[in-house]
């Protein structure tokens, strides 16, 4: 199991983007220089109930967390870096078939997982903007005020989408939610009040 840690170990040392690797490995090697042999070094790691035993491995069930370090960054950077980093894991996974490697973390699976949900929000966004200008031309039986109708609901998702790109920040959940905001609230017909004698 060590060997598969320190292989694991080194694939995410090998990563550019990758600061530093905590894991089992490196506790038996900083074990190790004090001149205690790999098995007495697992010995002492394994009758140690602390923090730093259960920051690199668990009995129940039996895993070992090899974790990489990495500056903050955007779920759109982050999720091709990890799809990058995929290749070298699945060698490691041909290489040792009876060990379960997963790559997993907060950072990771919100990467994933806000990638979809933004892909998701883009499409309801185009969906509610095409609806909503069939809705007026059938309200209203024109065709036209249908065209017509295009220009307010496009205008500010245009604008809003030229100062994301512009700026480099790209669709997040908050611009998106206020996209969507915007195109159901440009939306909505104005309020007439009549005064009758």
């Amino acid at each position: 199991v060590l060997d598969v840690i320190r292989e694991a170990n080194q694939v995410l040392a090998d990563t550019p983007w990758v600061t530093s690797v905590w894991s089992l490995d490196n506790v038996v090697r900083w074990a190790s220089s004090d001149g205690l042999s790999q098995a007495d070094s697992l010995s002492v790691i394994e009758n140690i109930s602390s923090i730093l035993a259960r920051e690199v491995m668990t009995k129940s069930p039996n895993t070992a967390l090899v974790t990489g370090y990495f500056p903050e960054t955007d779920a759109s950077v982050l999720l091709p870096r990890l799809r990058e980093l995929e290749p070298a894991l699945t060698a490691l996974r041909d290489r040792w078939p009876n060990v379960e490697i997963t790559l997993t973390g907060v950072s990771a699976v919100e990467a994933a997982t806000s990638y979809e949900m933004i892909k998701t929000l883009n499409l309801s966004l185009l969906t509610a903007i095409g609806m909503i200008i069939v809705l007026i031309a059938l309200a209203l039986r024109s065709v036209r005020a249908g065209l017509v109708s295009i220009i307010p609901n496009l205008f500010p998702i245009a604008v809003g989408g030229t100062y994301l790109y512009l700026t480099g920040d790209g669709p997040q959940f908050t611009s998106v939610g206020a996209c969507t905001c915007v195109v159901y609230t440009s939306a909505l017909p104005p309020t007439h009040t009549a005064a009758h004698p």
